[in-house]
This record gives C-alpha cells, sequence and structure tokens, in this order.
C-alpha cells in the first residue's frame, strides 16, 4: 500500500524531469490545472449521476400514478443544473398553489349559491340552479362520494326529483328534462335516472324535429324564467319535417330493425325482438300523448281516428309483452298494424316509421349498452358522412351562438373559401342568400350556408369597423363565396408562423427540442399529417413528443391502428375486437414502422377522448408498461366508447344503418367501453392530473384563441395572435404543464452534455 502511495506521489516529479530533459518548461499551475480538471471532471460526473437517478426517479413516479412522489421529487431537483426547467418547476408549483387557492374560492361559492337556492319551498329553477352548484361542488372535491353522502344534499336530490316528475305530469317538458338531466349528471355512475333523461329528451326531440315553434316558444319561456332577454323571433327556414322525412320507406325501416336484432353484440333473440318492438310502441304512444303536435297533425284532432291509433298502439304492446316468444317477424306484423290503424288519417307513414324506428333502436341505449347504433335517416346522411370522411361541401367555417344568439363566426379555416374571401373571426352572419339568419338554429345555419358543391352562397356579415371619419361601428358587408369540399385539419402544432395549414411551430420546448402535436378527430388524412408533422420535428432533432389527444371523440378505426404503429415495435398487438360471444376477433398487429423511435413520449387524454383516440392511448400505454417503449399517459380517464359500428346503405332506399356489433380489446386484455354496472372502463392515465371544470373551460378558451387565424396571406400578424404559452405560464392546463415536465426531466441539460474532460 505505501509504495503505491509514492508512486503516486512521484508521478508529477517524473514527468517534470521528463519535460526539463526535453527542454519543456512545466509550470506548478500547469500541474494545478490538471488536477482542477479532473475535479471537475468528477463533479461532472456526480452531477450527472444524480441527474439521471433523478430523471429516472420522475418517469417512474409518473408511471406509478404516484402523484406525492411526483412533487416531492419535482420539488428536489437537483440543484443549478438548469435554469430553463428551474423556471418550469417554479412555474408548476406556483400553478398548483394557483389551483388550490381558486379550489377553495369555488367551494365557498358553491356552497352559498346552494345555500341561497336550496330553501323551503324553493321552486324547480331554483333546485335546477342547486343541482348545478352542487355538482360543481363534486367535480373539485377530493372526494365526491363524501358530499353526496351529506344528508342536506340527498334531500336535495329528493326535492329536485319530486320536481322533475310534477313538472313532467304537468307537460312542462324542458323544465323536466333539465332536472332529470342535471340528477343524471350528478349521479352518473348509478344511472339512476338515465331512463327519465331518454324519454323526455325523446319527446323534446319529437317537438323540436315536427314542431320547432312550438319549440323556440318552450325556450323562449324558460329564458324569461331565468329574467333573460327573449329569444329573437322564430325563424322557420330550412325548417320543414316534410322535407326530413321525405324517402323514408316501410321495408328499408324494416330491414334496419331485423338487422339491429339479429346482429347487435348485446343480441339475445330470446328477449331483443321483444323488448325492441315495445321501446318502439312506447316511443308511439309518446308521440301521440305529446300535445304541441296536434299544430302541426291535424288527424290528432280526430278524436275517433286518434283514438283507434292509439287503442292499436298500446293494444299492441300488450299483446308483444305478454306473447310466449316474439321473433323477428313481429316488427313487420306490428308496423303493418300500426299503420293499418292510422290509414294516414292521424300522422304521417313516415313519421311513423321515423318515431317507430328511433324508439326502438333506443332500447340499446335504454338499456345502457349503446348510444351508437340507430338509423341513419335520409336528412342525417350528409351530416354523418361529414363526421367520419372528413371533408364536407362548404365554405369553410367554424360558427356558434353567440349570448344574443346571433350566428358568430369563431374563425375561418384556413385556406378555404371563406378564409380567401375575407370572412374574419366575430364576425356575425346576419344573412344568407337574403334569408335572415334571426331566431335560427346552428343546424339551421349549417343546412343553409352548405350546399351543392360549385355553387355560390352569399354572406351578409355584421362587422365591427373602425375609421378616421365614423370612429367604431356597425358594417353590413355582403361577401359571396363559391362552396368547396373542404376537408377538416385534425393535426395541429404549438404556435402558428403562418396561416397555411401546416405553418406550426411544432416545439413547446425549442431548446430542448420537446414536440407538441394536438390531434383533434381520426379522418383519412390523420395519419398522413402527423407523419408530415413529425418529419419536419425529425429534421430539428426531436428529443421527445407530447401527443395531446384531449377532446378527441375518435374516428377511423384504421387510422388509429396506423398511427399506434408510429409508436409499437413490429409484431405488437393494437387492438382486437370481442364478438357477443366473448371471442377475440379481428386481431391488429403493428406492421413495425415505429416511426417514432426512442425518444419519450408523453400521450394526453381526458373525459372527452374517445373510441379511436383510446385505442391509440391504451395500446401505448400497455406496450410502454411491459417495458417495449417510453412512453406515459397523463390526464384523466377517457370516456369508455370502445364499440365497433358496422355502417351500410340499406338495399334500395336513401337510408344508412349504424351498427354496433363488437367491443374493442386493448393489448392487456382490457375492454374499452363501458357497459352496465362496470365500475372500470375506457384508459386510466398513468399519471393523473387533475384540473378543475374552470381551468378546463379556460385553457380550451385560450388554445382555441391562439389557433385563430387572424388574417389571409400577406396580411398576416403574429403579434395579433395569443401566444399559447400563457397556457403553462399563467399555470391554466396542469395537465400539459405535467407532461412538459415529465419531457424535460428525461433530457439531459446542456452543462451535463459536453464531453468528459479525460
Amino acid at each position: 500500500m505505501t509504495q503505491i502511495k509514492t508512486v503516486r506521489r512521484s508521478v508529477p516529479l517524473f514527468a517534470a524531469a521528463l519535460a526539463l530533459a526535453a527542454g519543456t518548461l512545466v509550470s506548478a499551475p500547469a500541474l494545478v490545472g490538471q488536477a482542477d480538471a479532473n475535479q471537475s471532471a468528477r463533479q461532472s460526473r456526480t452531477q450527472a449521476d444524480a441527474w439521471t437517478h433523478w430523471s429516472e426517479s420522475v418517469w417512474g413516479a409518473a408511471r406509478q400514478g404516484d402523484a406525492k412522489k411526483f412533487r416531492d421529487l419535482i420539488a428536489h431537483a437537483p440543484d443549478a443544473l438548469d435554469p430553463a426547467i428551474s423556471e418550469t418547476i417554479e412555474a408548476y408549483r406556483a400553478a398548483l398553489e394557483k389551483q388550490e387557492a381558486s379550489r377553495n374560492e369555488q367551494r365557498e361559492s358553491s356552497l352559498k349559491d346552494l345555500e341561497k337556492r336550496f330553501t323551503p319551498g324553493a321552486t324547480p329553477v331554483d333546485l335546477s340552479h342547486a343541482l348545478v352548484a352542487l355538482t360543481h361542488l363534486t367535480e373539485i372535491a377530493e372526494d365526491r362520494e363524501s358530499v353526496l353522502r351529506e344528508d342536506r344534499w340527498r334531500e336535495l336530490v329528493r326535492s329536485a326529483e319530486r320536481a322533475a316528475r310534477e313538472a313532467e305530469r304537468n307537460g312542462e317538458w324542458l323544465l323536466a328534462h333539465e332536472l332529470f338531466y342535471r340528477l343524471d349528471t350528478l349521479l352518473d355512475s348509478d344511472a339512476k335516472y338515465a331512463a327519465d333523461v331518454r324519454r323526455t329528451a325523446g319527446r323534446l326531440a319529437m317537438i323540436q324535429f315536427y314542431a320547432p315553434e312550438s319549440m323556440w316558444k318552450l325556450r323562449n319561456q324558460r329564458r324569461l324564467l331565468e329574467d333573460e332577454d327573449g329569444l329573437p323571433a322564430y325563424n322557420p327556414t330550412a325548417d320543414d319535417f316534410r322535407e326530413r322525412l321525405r324517402g323514408i320507406t316501410t321495408r328499408a325501416t324494416l330491414t334496419a330493425l331485423q338487422s339491429a336484432a339479429r346482429q347487435h353484440v348485446e343480441r339475445d333473440m330470446q328477449t331483443t325482438p321483444r323488448e325492441m318492438i315495445l321501446a318502439g310502441l312506447s316511443a308511439m304512444e309518446t308521440m301521440l300523448t305529446t300535445e304541441e303536435l296536434r299544430e302541426v297533425f291535424p288527424g290528432m284532432r280526430d278524436k275517433n281516428a286518434y283514438a283507434r291509433l292509439l287503442d292499436r298502439v298500446r293494444g299492441e304492446a300488450e299483446r308483444v309483452r305478454n306473447a310466449n316468444s316474439i321473433g323477428t317477424g313481429e316488427f313487420d306484423t306490428v308496423v303493418h298494424r300500426v299503420l293499418s290503424s292510422n290509414d294516414g288519417r292521424v300522422l304521417p307513414e313516415a313519421a311513423i316509421l321515423h318515431e317507430f324506428g328511433n324508439g326502438a333502436m333506443g332500447h340499446f341505449a335504454s338499456a345502457a349498452f349503446d348510444d351508437h347504433t340507430g338509423v341513419i335517416w335520409p336528412d342525417q346522411i350528409r351530416r354523418f358522412e361529414r363526421t367520419t370522411e372528413g371533408n364536407f361541401v362548404g365554405v369553410g367555417i367554424s360558427i356558434q351562438l353567440d349570448e344574443r344568439q346571433n350566428i358568430k363566426v369563431v374563425t375561418p379555416l384556413e385556406g378555404t373559401p371563406a378564409h380567401r374571401a375575407g370572412i374574419r373571426p366575430d364576425d356575425v352572419i346576419k344573412f344568407v342568400d337574403g334569408e335572415s339568419t334571426a331566431g335560427m338554429s346552428l343546424n339551421q345555419a349549417v343546412d343553409i350556408i352548405t350546399g351543392p358543391e360549385g355553387r355560390t352562397v352569399l354572406l351578409g356579415v355584421e362587422r365591427t369597423v373602425t375609421d378616421a371619419e365614423d370612429g367604431t361601428r356597425l358594417k353590413l358587408i355582403d361577401i359571396p363565396i363559391v362552396r368547396e369540399r373542404i376537408d377538416i385539419r385534425t393535426v395541429s402544432g404549438w404556435r402558428r408562423n403562418g396561416v397555411g395549414e401546416f405553418d406550426w411551430d411544432w416545439f413547446v420546448d425549442p431548446d430542448r427540442k420537446i414536440g407538441y402535436v394536438r390531434m383533434t378527430q381520426f379522418t383519412k388524412t390523420t395519419t398522413r399529417d402527423f407523419d408530415r408533422a413529425f418529419n419536419d420535428m425529425k429534421r430539428e432533432g426531436v428529443a421527445g413528443l407530447i401527443l395531446d389527444m384531449r377532446f378527441n371523440p375518435g374516428g377511423l378505426l384504421e387510422e388509429a391502428v396506423t398511427m399506434s404503429e408510429f409508436f409499437l415495435p413490429r409484431g405488437a398487438r393494437v387492438v382486437s375486437a370481442r364478438d357477443h360471444m366473448n371471442r377475440s376477433r379481428d386481431v391488429r398487429n403493428a406492421r413495425g414502422l415505429r416511426g417514432v423511435g426512442d425518444i419519450p413520449v408523453v400521450i394526453l387524454v381526458n373525459e372527452g377522448s374517445a373510441s379511436a383516440s383510446e385505442i391509440v392511448a391504451g395500446a401505448v400505454q400497455d406496450h410502454a408498461g411491459n417495458g417495449n417503449i417510453r412512453a406515459l399517459v397523463v390526464g384523466a380517464r377517457t370516456f369508455g366508447k370502445g364499440s365497433v359500428q358496422n355502417v351500410w346503405q340499406i338495399p334500395g332506399s336513401a337510408m344508412a344503418m349504424k351498427l354496433t356489433t363488437q367491443y374493442y380489446e386493448l393489448p392487456g386484455g382490457r375492454l374499452i367501453h363501458k357497459r352496465p354496472g362496470d365500475k372500470t372502463w375506457g384508459v386510466d392515465p398513468d399519471m393523473p392530473v387533475f384540473m378543475l371544470p374552470s381551468q378546463i373551460s379556460d385553457a380550451l378558451l385560450k388554445r382555441r384563441e391562439a389557433d385563430i387565424v387572424p388574417g389571409i396571406e400577406g396580411d398576416f400578424d403574429l403579434s395579433e395572435m395569443l401566444d399559447p404559452s400563457v397556457l403553462i405560464d399563467d399555470g391554466v392546463d396542469l395537465q400539459l404543464h405535467t407532461a412538459l415536465l415529465l419531457l424535460q426531466s428525461q433530457t439531459r441539460p446542456p452543462a451535463l452534455t459536453t464531453k468528459d474532460p479525460r
């Protein structure tokens, strides 16, 4: 041991002697510098080891969903290594404190509102407001069940239910539905009021479809009860049910119903036909007992004919209920008996088919199995194709009703006819082809603005303008626009840097090369557009990726599979389907594209993520859990819509149908779909991150404002746009903030990426 130490001490002297022999002068400071370099190297290695340990611990805590450990680690990040991540951490701490302060303020506000609204003798309107306040209280509570167990709130629920049932008995359909809906929202896990919601919603849908002016009156009366301004006068443009019923046939309706009874994933041939027929007859009875429809169907005022038809509907229900067995052939018998008793005198034949069909298909929804099976009636075909095909014929604007019930432009879609014509955000559409839009619903406005490709539509828009002579004023401008086929863009980035569809800055953290992609649905172009976006990021050296699929309602299965292949190794299972016999079918495996490579990925999901987005998130999560890839799912549990719909045109008709035939199954064997009695569904995030409802709405509004295109090409001013960094800097979007922090923790800071001095 002594010899070793002696040799080590003599090395510098020996080296100095050799240098002198060679005619070189070596100073003492040079020797000290070498020692300092060695010390620096050891310090760098220590810091690197500390960073690596911390980085792995942060990722592991998120993988385990251990929020406390995650926050503790964040609070004890390695010191002085990286100013940028220190800033993110400080902002994160501030955001958590801001959230807790806001939660306490909102809790006090909700309690005050409850005390004000829920008093002895509270009116149904007061009870409705009290339910909203109680629902909000449960949404912000750390333990919602403990809130609902309080005696005073249990009494509120009982009082609201009594008021809802009394309102329904009195024909106050809108108020009854409002109360049942709010009860169901409050107690959604129980599904106690689900049937009440569907029943009252079905009646209101009939009023809206056949007697829209009566529906306008109901809505106007409800606003006046709140001391709000009345609605604009009813506008009947494009609101005629006779046009919507055109093309409905008996044979096509029966084909759809019989196919559903034979092929639905939850079918039971011993019970399904009977239950569907009873649900259809119940819908018919609802139609016949809705007073508002007497205004549009004079035959309902013929007492004898009306009584004969109602007796037939009730008699058929009694017969079917008591029959020993009911097969699919009974659809034909019941429908023809009802149509024969009607004899065209009380209701139009197409109206009977429409409501019987909706009611029968609604059996699957009322049994809480499925909201996605149904007849696609002739008037719905165009809208349905718009949601699945990813394109539509129109002018390319997003619209909403403002607080004064005006048709207001949210934003023109970039590159579309409306954008090129100069339509701007906040323009108010007052006229369409000379027809006033006052009093129109959004559906009416959409129907008349969209239309045949190549045809011109004239929009009369009201715009706030400012000039030197007249100051600020409202100006009505006529803008002719030629309709085109509009592609729905589903992939966007972090910050706009132009008006083109791919003019995006894709990096939420350009220094660390952390990319950000927001995916709003899955259409035919989604995977192609993501591939292009990611290639742009790869050229810049992307080191981590946030894939934001919050509020993504899904779309095409094929796009979900090919999107998953960006992340999964060859042969990895993406998804399969489970049929009515509980057998796995249609297994889909990744073909090994793995375009994202080995970079860490965080996928953001929430309650609005459904269907195809759940498949992608679930497949990535399962394989990440097996150690195949580096990925985490962050946010809130997804919606739970994991069912396979087959859609086909009914031969010889202008009608189609969509039918649930299977459920999606994730690689680990989980079913996504929420079924009756299920305690788990959808995709639970690895790292749950709570956001207040106010934070969610604020984040959506700010994100939308940052995405709005302010001007046409050549008139684009970046300074007019909201910087999306406020989502993080202002503590608005904690889920996004967490994702960014996770990926920053996986990227070595610049101080540790220099070469080892040795």
